[in-house]
C-alpha cells in the first residue's frame, strides 16, 4: 500500500512537471501580463482595464506656475513634481496615489485654465503599434464657476507598456 502511494505521488509530480515544462512562451508571457495587471490593480484601487491597464492618480493639482507639458508622457519624479503638487486631504481616501517611477510612468492630460467646471473622462488606452500607444478621452464642460481652475487627468501605467503617447480627444 505504501509503495503504491509513493509511486502514485511520483507519477503525479512528474506529470505536473511535464505539463508545466510544455507551457509555451506565449502562455508564460500571458501569465506574466496577468500578474503585472494584478500588481497594478492591487497598488491602485481605481485601475481601468483596457488594452493597456492604467490607474487614475488621485489628489494631485496642477501647480500655478507649471508649464503645460509638451509630451503627455512623464517618466521621472522631478518632471512630475514640476507640474503637479500633492492635494492631500484628511481621511483614508485623502492620500495622493503613490507613483513609482522605477516601475511606472504617467500620462498627463492638462487643459488650459478655465472659469467653467471641466471634467476629463478616460475612454481607453490602446497599443497602436510597437512604438505608439493611444489614449482616448472626452472632455465635458459644465457650468460657469466663480473661480478659475485647471483640469487634469493623470494615468499611471506599467513601464512595460512605455512607448510614444498619442492623445486623442473625442467630442
Amino acid at each position: 500500500m505504501m509503495k503504491q502511494l509513493t509511486t502514485l505521488s511520483s507519477l503525479l509530480f512528474s506529470t505536473a512537471i511535464i505539463i508545466y515544462s510544455c507551457q509555451s512562451m506565449e502562455q508564460r508571457r500571458e501569465n506574466q501580463d496577468q500578474d503585472s495587471t494584478t500588481m497594478m490593480t492591487e497598488k491602485h484601487s481605481e485601475t481601468v482595464l483596457t488594452d493597456i491597464p492604467f490607474a487614475i492618480a488621485q489628489n494631485y493639482f496642477v501647480q500655478n506656475d507649471a508649464q503645460l507639458p509638451e509630451d503627455p508622457k512623464i517618466t521621472t519624479q522631478s518632471d512630475f513634481d514640476s507640474i503637479f503638487g500633492n492635494a492631500t486631504l484628511m481621511g483614508e481616501d485623502g492620500k495622493s496615489t503613490p507613483i513609482d517611477f522605477e516601475q511606472q510612468f504617467v500620462i498627463a492630460v492638462v487643459l488650459d485654465q478655465s472659469e467653467f467646471a471641466t471634467k476629463i473622462e478616460p475612454m481607453d488606452l490602446r497599443k497602436l503599434d510597437s512604438e505608439k500607444i493611444q489614449f482616448r478621452y472626452t472632455v465635458t464642460v459644465g457650468e460657469r464657476q466663480p473661480y478659475i481652475s485647471q483640469s487634469a487627468l493623470i494615468l499611471v501605467v506599467d513601464k512595460k507598456h512605455e512607448a510614444t503617447v498619442v492623445l486623442k480627444r473625442e467630442d
